[in-house]
């Protein structure tokens, strides 16, 4: 990884589970485009500390000046809490308010995106040709501390039967991307 200054800016999106571990990804775009998936986050944890070490890995991927744009949370953060009967959005924003931060996250629109979704990650990784010169890469790029997604985007798996063509992939694995 190198350190992000104020050419980059930052995305975070957000994906809480009552259930399981939350999970949170960061990717920093740089005046090229580029796009870079910088940190991750799984917290086991509740909604409180989960908005707490979203502020500790925010402060650091700002550290040197790149700006965090926008934050984009699954719908399920919209759900009452069972054992606390709160919002985990509203606590989770009070947590980042309590903190100091501006930026909250927004619900997805996610109204049929899933295939759209993936062939945009796919595109990324796929080489273009850089303008000006005959070299081909991919335009994302993930940091070395970024395991978790990694093992997501390679072990990402869809039914042995696909009977619909509107079948989906296995809600297993998937909570990064």
């Amino acid at each position: 990884p190198f350190p992000l200054s104020s050419e980059f800016t930052l995305y975070e999106g957000i994906d809480p589970h009552p259930q399981k571990p939350h999970a949170a990804l960061w990717k920093a775009i740089d005046p090229k485009g580029n796009r870079y998936v910088v940190a991750e986050l799984k917290c086991e944890d509740g909604i409180h500390e989960f908005g707490k070490r979203i502020v500790e890995k925010r402060n650091e991927l700002r550290r040197r000046g790149a700006l965090l744009h926008r934050s984009i949370a699954d719908t399920s953060l919209n759900q009452d809490d069972p054992a606390f009967r709160m919002n985990l959005k509203d606590e989770l924003c009070q947590v980042l308010r309590d903190h100091g931060e501006s930026v909250m996250p927004q619900n997805a629109q996610k109204r049929d995106w899933l295939e759209a979704g993936i062939t945009k990650v796919k595109d990324l990784y796929r080489p273009i040709v850089v303008e000006g010169t005959n070299q081909r890469r991919p335009t994302q790029f993930v940091f070395k501390n970024c395991t978790s997604y990694k093992y997501e985007l390679t072990h990402y798996q869809w039914p042995k039967k696909q009977i619909l063509e509107n079948t989906k992939p296995i809600a297993k694995d998937n909570d990064l991307l």
